[in-house]
């Protein structure tokens, strides 16, 4: 079990920051973050790093496992954001996102932070053919570090939810994951605040130059909710509108598949970054609650 208590900042210094996903935010996130989180070496976790999953020097992942022996717990494999243009599974001299992969070790789970190709050397559909090796890598080998290789929650954020939503709803790629094409081969997904209907997006400056003319084609709205697998839909209170608007779409699509009200979250009190690069820091953190209930820990 977890021993956070809430450490988060007081809201309103979130909501100063503004609604925008630039480089301000962005930054002023981290600063008001970063000093909250402990630092390595973290007690209980044993950080393998960049292990790789692939021949490219972006396919490489970091596994967080309990320092002492376990076996057959779930996998939170998370995948990062950044326009498909930027970012890493780990910020360079910050805790983010390792502190994922931290707060999974610490109630019952495995973790596994995954980078992937991106622009402006790859385009789509390099990111979810990454995803679906780092996937295969996770089967084969997670048991070697007390993981379950066949309860793997995807969680991404941004980009990275864009990116592994698409990856549920392109049953092309399920095939190389290791699971013979009998779907994404996953438990459950956790997206947070990403996009997923590209026509209601707009003109959003990272879907054309990644996804290419015509891009709302590979929207994966109707992808996700076809596969049938259990959906998290999370996004931050102080968000763009466009990106609230995504949330719902996903949100009110996967209601009308069950008939029932899916797991969404409006992140209270956070922002386009903070809902990640503050995961640990209050133990009664409804998105953590709902991993958690999906994980089965």
């Amino acid at each position: 079990m977890s021993n956070a208590v809430n450490r988060l900042p007081a809201r309103a210094l979130i909501e100063a920051l503004g609604r925008s996903t630039g480089q301000e935010v962005l930054q002023g996130s981290q600063k008001l973050l970063a000093p909250l989180h402990g630092q390595e070496p973290y007690e209980g976790v044993r950080i393998s790093r960049d292990m790789t999953y692939g021949p490219d020097e972006r396919h490489r992942l970091d596994v967080y496992a309990p320092s002492q022996g376990a076996s057959g717990r779930p996998i939170l494999m998370f995948v990062h954001g950044g326009g498909f243009l930027r970012g890493d599974k780990k910020t360079p001299g910050l805790p983010f996102f390792e502190n994922i992969g931290v707060w999974a070790v610490r109630n019952g789970m495995v973790g596994v932070n995954i980078t992937y190709r991106r622009l402006p050397q790859h385009r789509h559909p390099a990111g979810i053919e990454d995803v679906a090796a780092a996937i295969a890598w996770v089967k084969a080998r997670i048991a070697g570090y007390g993981g379950d290789g066949e309860r793997i929650l995807l969680y991404g954020s941004s980009a990275g939810a864009a990116l592994i939503a698409s990856y549920v709803a392109s049953p092309s790629v399920h095939a190389s994951d290791g699971h013979d094409g009998k779907g994404p081969g996953i438990a459950g997904l956790i997206v947070s605040s990403g996009y997923y209907d590209f026509a209601a997006m707009g003109g959003h400056e990272t879907i054309a130059p990644y996804f290419g003319a015509g891009a709302e084609r590979f929207s994966s709205l109707h992808g996700v909710v076809a596969s049938g697998v259990p959906v998290v839909v999370t996004v931050g209170e102080f968000e763009q509108q466009k990106y609230q608007e995504q949330a719902l779409l996903l949100a009110t699509a996967l209601f009308k598949r069950n008939a029932e009200l899916p797991k969404f979250i409006v992140h209270a009190g956070h922002n386009h970054y903070t809902s990640v690069m503050g995961m640990g820091l209050d133990s009664n953190d409804p998105v953590l609650a709902a991993i958690k209930l999906l994980a089965g820990v």
